[in-house]
């Protein structure tokens, strides 16, 4: 059975990804589209998880794209995480992100390898790292005014970007 196949509704763990834990590797995207892999050292993070047939996640898109273009320090990840069969089509994938205005790595984990290692309930999710990479914040689901703190707050303890 594939990973999508497992995946109807939210994955479920025991726990969290906890606050203060390291960024986990990507290494289990299946493909990259808009470049591959950034480099993450010594900047903040924001990755999010999201997919095409949730309209929360696909809505999002373009704040979340505004917020690394008024950012200079913040790396911004997208990792699209199917949670249906359909959604595993990297070009239909390719095509809203281009759609939305996205143009930031994003990571295609048709595996389901990646939010296996963020621990991801369902999309849209979203975690922040400070630049010393370390989670500061999490949250499932839509709402980005609380995140839009989370990452004014971890943008004013940064350092400059160069």
């Amino acid at each position: 059975m594939s990973a999508v196949g497992t995946m109807r509704g939210m994955l479920r763990w025991d726990e969290d990804l906890p606050l203060g834990a390291g960024l986990p590797s990507m290494a289990g995207a299946t493909e990259w589209i808009n470049g591959e892999a950034p480099a993450v050292g010594g900047q903040p993070v924001l990755v999010h998880f999201w997919a095409v047939s949730s309209p929360y996640s696909v809505r999002e898109l373009p704040r979340l794209s505004r917020w690394a273009s008024g950012y200079a320090a913040l790396v911004l990840v997208g990792v699209h995480m199917p949670m249906r069969e359909e959604d595993t089509d990297v070009r239909g994938v390719a095509s809203v992100a281009r759609e939305m205005g996205v143009g930031h790595p994003i990571a295609i984990d048709n595996e389901h390898a990646v939010a296996e290692a963020f621990r991801v309930p369902g999309v849209p999710s979203y975690y922040l790292f400070d630049s010393e990479g370390r989670l500061r914040f999490q949250q499932y689901g839509p709402g980005s005014e609380t995140l839009g703190r989370a990452v004014e707050q971890v943008m004013m303890l940064a350092p400059p970007a160069e």
